[in-house]
C-alpha cells in the first residue's frame, strides 16, 4: 500500500484553516479598501490621513506575512502533531472493515489515545459478540442435526427388530406355542425399550429448553437421601449391592424442585448398580462445604475409561459401546441429570480411578440448620 504524506483528514484541516486565513486576510483588506475610500472623498482631515495611510500601509504588509507565516507553522504542526493519530484512525478504520467482512476473531491493539482505545475497545466487544453468537449458532446447528441422527439410530434399532418378530408371528414362522410367546416377549421388551426411549427424549428436550417449571421450595436434602435409600435398600440387598449412607448427621437445605432431584439420584444409583454391581457397594458421603452441600454417590466397579469421562453427560453418550439396546440406557439419562442440576444452579462431574467411580452433585445451600 502506498504511503500517505498528508491523510485526508489533515488536508482537510488544513483546507479549513487555510480558508479561514483568507477569509480574515480578505475582511481585513474590505475595512482597509472602505477606510481609504472614506479618506479619498475628503471626509477625514488631511492629518489623520497621512497617519492612516502609514499606519495601515505597515499593518496591510505585516498582517500579510503574519498570515502566510501562520498558514505555514499549523500546517506543519497538524501534519506533524497529528500524524500518529491519523495512522492509528486509519488502522481502526482497516479494522472495522475486516470486521465487517466476517473476520470476527480480528482484533484492534490497544491504542494511546483514549477516544480511539474506546472505540477500538467497542469494535472489539460487538466484534466478540458476533463470533460468539455465530459459534453458538453452529453448534445449534450442529446439535439439532446429532439429536435427529442419533434419535433416528436409537430409535429404529427397536423398532426394526418389533417389527421383524411380528411378521414373524403375522406369518405363522414359528415352531409352537413356547416359539409364539418367546417371539411376543421379544416384541413386548423391545416396545417397551422403544417407550422408555421417547419418554427420556421427551423429558430431555423439556428440561434442556425450557419446557418444564420447577417447583422450588426449601427442603432437607439429607433426609431426602435418607428416604430414597431405605427405599432402594431391599432392591440393592437383593442383587447383591450394599448401600450406605454417611455424614447425614446434619441437616442440609437447599431451595430445590423435590421430584427433580429424587430423579437426578435415582438415575445416579441405578447407573451405579447397573454398572458397579460386581464391587458389592454403594457409598453415599454427604459434604457440607461453606454456602454449598456436596453429595457422593461412589461405586467400586469397573473405572470409566478417562477419555469417556468428559463426554459422560451428553446426550445418547454411552461408555460400553457393545451393549445391547436391551441392556444398555437410552444415552439420556445423564444428560438429564445434568439439566435439571443446571437449573438449580449446581454442578455435576464424574471422576474414576481403578478404585471406585464417584459422581459428586454439589448444590447451593439455601440455609444452614443444626
Amino acid at each position: 500500500m502506498k504511503r500517505k504524506i498528508v491523510h485526508p483528514l489533515q488536508l482537510q484541516l488544513l483546507i479549513t484553516i487555510g480558508l479561514s486565513a483568507v477569509l480574515g486576510v480578505l475582511v481585513a483588506m474590505a475595512f482597509i479598501f472602505v477606510c481609504i475610500i472614506i479618506v479619498s472623498i475628503g471626509i477625514v482631515p488631511p492629518s489623520i490621513v497621512d497617519l492612516i495611510r502609514n499606519l495601515f500601509g505597515i499593518n496591510l504588509a505585516i498582517l500579510i506575512v503574519g498570515v502566510v507565516s501562520s498558514l505555514v507553522f499549523f500546517a506543519l504542526f497538524i501534519i506533524f502533531f497529528t500524524r500518529r493519530w491519523m495512522k492509528e484512525l486509519e488502522q481502526t478504520i482497516r479494522g472495522s472493515e475486516y470486521i465487517a467482512q466476517g473476520k470476527f476473531s480480528y482484533r484492534l491493539p490497544f491504542s494511546r489515545n483514549e477516544e480511539i482505545d474506546q472505540l477500538r475497545t467497542n469494535l472489539n466487544a460487538v466484534s466478540t459478540q458476533l463470533d460468539s453468537a455465530i459459534a453458538e449458532e453452529r453448534n445449534a446447528v450442529q446439535a439439532k442435526n446429532e439429536l435427529v441422527s442419533n434419535v433416528s439410530h436409537d430409535l429404529r434399532t427397536p423398532l426394526t427388530s418389533i417389527i421383524g418378530y411380528l411378521r414373524l408371528i403375522d406369518e405363522d414362522r414359528y415352531k409352537d406355542e413356547v416359539e409364539l410367546r418367546y417371539f411376543t416377549d421379544i416384541a413386548y421388551r423391545k416396545s417397551l425399550r422403544l417407550n422408555r426411549m421417547v419418554n427420556d427424549l421427551f423429558e430431555y428436550t423439556r428440561v434442556s429448553f425450557g419446557g418444564i417449571r420447577m417447583n422450588k421450595r426449601p427442603l432437607d436434602i439429607v433426609s431426602l437421601l435418607q428416604q430414597l435409600g431405605s427405599e432402594y435398600d431391599n432392591s440393592f440387598r437383593a442383587l447383591g449391592v450394599e448401600l450406605s449412607i454417611h455424614g447425614g448427621e446434619r441437616s442440609a437445605v437447599v431451595l430445590a424442585d423435590g421430584d427433580q432431584l429424587v430423579r437426578v439420584f435415582e438415575n445416579l444409583f441405578a447407573n451405579s448398580v447397573k454398572y458397579g454391581a460386581q464391587g458389592g457397594k454403594i457409598d453415599v458421603e454427604i459434604e457440607l462445604n461453606g454456602d454449598a452441600v456436596g453429595v457422593k454417590v461412589i461405586n467400586y466397579g469397573e473405572p470409566i475409561p478417562e477419555e469417556d469421562l468428559p463426554y459422560l453427560f451428553d446426550r445418547f453418550y454411552r461408555v460400553d459401546k457393545s451393549r445391547t439396546d436391551d441392556h444398555g440406557g437410552s444415552g439420556l439419562g445423564l444428560a438429564i441429570s445434568r439439566s435439571i442440576i443446571d437449573l438449580h444452579d449446581g454442578k455435576i462431574q464424574a471422576d474414576s480411578t481403578h478404585e471406585k467411580t464417584t459422581f459428586q452433585v454439589t448444590l447451593p445451600l439455601w440455609e444452614r440448620a443444626s
